[in-house]
């Protein structure tokens, strides 16, 4: 793997995590459990190892880059928030040996903790990266050229041949002029999507970027150290653990009787970057928030392997008059048709 690695901090602690996303594609192949996690991380990786086996998987990342970045958190000096962009393939292999390659560029997040000798990761979670693929953006632009230069030249060929054309210079002057429409077509399709994509989704970021304020407004009266940082990974890795756990009713942060049967599907997800406040309430000294979170999941059933775009509403609790309980619970959650968002 080609890895580019940069340090915000040289301290030795922090290099340490440099190898992680390393360390997880290993993990993935040999089993070979990653050092510097410990927790709810550890507890995730586990949990989604066993319901690949249960679904006759194996997963493997094969990452052609990876960018390293550690960073403090500015209010609480003993916590590190951890990325890690990758990209390249994730691959399924099933029993029958038939694989399934999703292309994808990721960031790799992790919370990590001081735990009185070094940092320790506790919430490690998967994020879409927000971006384009310039290899993918070339290789289209490439085959526009390619396609109206072919056209051009043809068109040229047959004014020649056919129609008894003694004008050569066509030859080379209509694959340019070709090449040149094909991929002005090109273009205009692509800014109609993206002005299509930029309507569409222009109230979710305005909604999320409100969420961060509006979350840590409120929980900053009843918490003055409150990270929304952390919070956003606390939540992802919350989901993960409903999604992942074998049997639910040993979950303890779950307090739901039952769960969806579908989520027994999913075996890899991946945070897509948006979280959204529905409401918020006050019982005694609990918190109760309403949450909205939007999911990229890879479900596996009846031998078929397919991706899906998820939004799961979740009501989350935490009791700030129990000292000795930091951990949120989930009171409700589900996730919502897709056809509704």
């Amino acid at each position: 793997m080609a890895e580019n690695k940069q340090f915000n901090n040289k301290e030795p602690q922090m290099q340490s995590f440099a190898d992680l996303a390393e360390e997880l594609f290993q993990w993935s192949k040999e089993e070979i459990f990653p050092e510097n996690v410990s927790g709810d991380a550890a507890y995730i990786l586990q949990a989604q190892r066993q319901r690949l086996r249960q679904k006759g998987l194996e997963m493997e990342y094969d990452m052609t880059s990876q960018d390293f970045f550690a960073e403090k958190n500015k209010n609480k000096r003993d916590r590190l928030f951890l990325r890690w962009k990758c990209g390249g393939d994730i691959c399924f292999t099933m029993d029958s040996g038939r694989q399934k390659k999703f292309p994808v560029i990721l960031r790799l997040c992790g919370a990590a903790p001081w735990l009185g000798r070094r940092y320790m990761v506790e919430q490690l979670y998967w994020k879409t990266e927000q971006g384009t693929d310039r290899k993918k953006i070339l290789r289209r632009v490439a085959w526009c050229f390619g396609i109206g230069a072919v056209i051009g030249f043809l068109a040229a060929l047959y004014q020649i041949l056919i129609q008894d054309s003694m004008v050569y210079a066509n030859l080379i002057t209509d694959p340019v002029i070709g090449a040149l429409f094909s991929y002005a077509a090109y273009a205009l399709i692509q800014l109609g999507k993206l002005v299509v994509k930029s309507i569409r989704t222009m109230p979710l970021i305005r909604k999320n970027n409100q969420t961060a304020m509006e979350i840590t407004s409120i929980m900053q009266l009843l918490n003055q150290d409150f990270s929304f940082s952390l919070f956003e990974a606390q939540m992802v890795d919350l989901l993960q653990k409903v999604i992942y756990t074998a049997d639910i009713s040993k979950l303890s942060q779950y307090e739901p009787e039952a769960r969806e049967g579908c989520l027994e599907d999913i075996v890899h997800c991946v945070y897509d970057g948006n979280m959204i406040y529905r409401g918020y309430r006050r019982d005694g000294e609990k918190c109760i928030l309403h949450i909205d979170i939007y999911m990229n999941d890879i479900y596996v059933k009846n031998s078929k392997i397919r991706s899906r775009r998820d939004l799961f509403h979740m009501t989350v609790c935490r009791d700030f008059g129990n000292h000795k309980e930091k951990n949120w619970s989930v009171q409700a959650m589900w996730r919502q048709c897709k056809k509704s968002f």
